[in-house]
């Protein structure tokens, strides 16, 4: 479901599934608020939040199980099609931190620069996340289109 109001949107995607480990739930709601061209600028800055919920348990032990998510998208609306996004989710239980930053920018008409970084921070070894809680990294990548 989305629903569209000015400068706003409002999200909501469900399922819920009757498979062989039985009935489950799972929900990810939230909002975008997009402030149109800040500081009278051609900038956009956008403002996202998510709740997500998944009530799967063994053998799934989902990622998004009870999470908050928040973020900001800044796009400059130039030619080079430059925009950034970052965003942080909390594990509401287990205070597991993930964070993730993107960003990118035509630098000709044949190739784009873009930047990719994640991490984790404070990661319980019991978490789903445990595997990947020293997998931080930074990736800069030269896109060429032929």
């Amino acid at each position: 479901m989305q629903y569209i109001r000015g400068d706003w949107l409002g999200k909501l995607e469900t399922v819920r599934r009757d498979g062989i480990d039985g009935l489950s739930l799972a929900a990810v709601g939230g909002f975008e608020y997009t402030q149109v061209g800040i500081l009278g600028t051609n900038l956009d800055l956008g403002w996202v939040g998510e709740y997500q919920y998944d009530d799967r348990g063994a053998p799934f032990f989902p990622v998004g199980d009870n999470d908050i998510t928040f973020g900001t998208r800044l796009t400059f609306n130039d030619v080079q099609d430059t925009n950034m996004l970052f965003f942080a989710a909390v594990d509401t239980d287990r205070k597991s931190l993930f964070g993730s930053l993107e960003a990118e920018r035509r630098v000709s008409s044949n190739g784009k620069m873009q930047i990719e970084a994640r991490f984790f921070a404070n990661v319980h070894r019991n978490d789903p996340l445990a595997a990947l809680r020293r997998d931080d990294y930074a990736q800069l990548e030269y896109v060429h289109y032929f």
